[in-house]
């Protein structure tokens, strides 16, 4: 029996210009037994969201679930929160409160996150008592990878997920061929908005993992996803998106996503999944 209705991949954009991003956010949504994919394209970011909100809320009134994967980051490496803040980690709930409403929250009313990014290397270089600080590419005075030591810091360039997927690109680039940085810091101001709409209909979504690994039966999921080792053929928003939605719907039918959302290993591990996320399909590593 398959846990969802309707399986949806959202591939996403960083993009500052309106126009550019309706030409590339991309979302194709696939439905159990049907063969065809709806694509809703032609939307900005905030566009986009409005859009999920109301799919969201049509389809749970229907009884009607979805399982939504987007492919932007949706965490930082761990231990990265409590330098920023000098606060202890207890839940992602945190980033997405951090980022829209705390002291630290984005300048989006100029709509670009390097701005961002250069407050928190002021920051990060102060508490650690260093020249530089981890965010760099176009458009910041660190256009090349900057002399940040992390093997001294108290977090990582990369995830435990990048770890295990060498191609993919640390969030700490913002922009630049293959980043996903500036689309991730976008992305995760609009999912804290996406949580804050459903919240309101007593419908929260299951962020997963962040809120665990047995997303049961009645909330809506989602959840960060790869398309790039998904997609088979020719490299396109479109076919990206279709990619992840196609799996995400043939893993469910066959019964495997059911295993891959479920965790199998150490605690230790666990405990940095729940601050870092993963991507489902991909292996959880045996060691840390």
């Amino acid at each position: 029996m398959p846990l969802f209705t309707y399986y949806a991949c959202l591939d996403y954009s960083g993009a500052r210009s309106r126009a550019f991003q309706r030409g590339h956010i991309v979302l194709a949504v696939a439905e159990t037994g049907v063969k065809r994919y709806r694509i809703i394209t032609n939307k900005d970011r905030d566009e986009m969201r409005i859009y999920l909100v109301d799919f969201f809320r049509e389809n749970a009134q229907k009884g009607r679930r979805i399982i939504l994967g987007i492919d932007h980051n949706f965490a930082f490496p761990r231990g990265f929160y409590h330098t920023l803040t000098g606060y202890p980690f207890f839940s992602w709930n945190q980033w997405l409160d951090l980022l829209k409403n705390g002291m630290l929250s984005l300048p989006f009313a100029d709509g670009d996150p390097r701005l961002w990014g250069e407050m928190i290397n002021r920051i990060i270089a102060q508490r650690l008592v260093t020249s530089c600080g981890p965010f760099w590419g176009p458009g910041f005075p660190e256009k090349k990878r900057p002399p940040f030591d992390f093997d001294r810091a108290p977090f990582r360039e990369r995830r435990l997920i990048e770890e295990c997927l060498p191609r993919t690109q640390p969030v700490f680039k913002l922009g630049g061929a293959g980043s996903v940085g500036l689309q991730s810091i976008h992305g995760l101001y609009q999912l804290s908005l996406l949580s804050e709409n459903l919240q309101a209909d007593d419908q929260p979504p299951f962020f997963w993992p962040f809120d665990g690994f047995d997303p049961g039966s009645g909330n809506h999921v989602i959840t960060e996803i790869y398309p790039a080792i998904l997609n088979k053929g020719s490299k396109s928003d479109r076919n990206d998106a279709v990619s992840g939605a196609r799996w995400l719907r043939k893993t469910d039918s066959d019964g495997r996503l059911e295993e891959y959302l479920r965790f199998a290993g150490s605690d230790e591990i666990q405990t940095r999944i729940r601050e870092e996320g993963w991507i489902p399909g991909v292996a959880f590593p045996d060691k840390q």
